[in-house]
């Protein structure tokens, strides 16, 4: 499975009607939304699948966790990713916050949620949260050469000149 954004952004804009719900009730979608739904469901949409990920950064943007936690990920050389929450007065505490953790470890993650810091595509590929950083035009046909190797392979395997046959 292919992810990826529309256009020059990844998720630059967020509906303003968006959290009209959760001020009703702020005590219970603290925990309902933030946690349940923003660390595990969402996690989960990528971590749960039965096969392989590409996530596409096509641009900069926030919730680029959806991209980060797949199997392989790639990024336009435009592309920045940073948590917004703690900025503007949120705790991080959903998906994006337990993928920096789990991809930039512990001290680095802390500095990115608690500066807002703007990582941008060389330092995404030194920090190891991107796989490749390729030109914008390329990003969907890299994505793609990538699926059709994966995909090549169907249950006869070569290795180091020897064959063997997987179930």
């Amino acid at each position: 499975m292919i992810l990826t954004g529309t256009g020059d952004e990844f998720m630059m804009d967020s509906d303003p009607e968006g959290f009209a719900l959760e001020e009703k009730d702020m005590a219970y979608w603290a925990c309902e939304y933030a946690y349940k739904d923003g660390r595990i469901n969402v996690s989960s949409l990528v971590n749960d699948l039965e096969i392989p990920t590409i996530g596409l950064l096509n641009g900069p943007g926030f919730h680029t966790e959806i991209c980060l936690m797949c199997d392989i990920t790639l990024c336009s050389e435009d592309a920045i990713i940073f948590d917004l929450h703690y900025g503007i007065g949120s705790v991080p505490g959903d998906g994006i916050h337990s993928c920096f953790i789990e991809l930039l470890g512990v001290k680095r993650a802390a500095y990115a949620m608690f500066t807002g810091q703007a990582i941008n595509a060389k330092t995404a590929l030194e920090y190891g949260l991107v796989n490749e950083v390729v030109p914008r035009d390329r990003l969907i046909p890299r994505a793609y050469e990538i699926a059709d190797y994966i995909m090549s392979f169907g249950t006869d395997r070569r290795f180091s000149g020897m064959s063997i046959r997987l179930p």
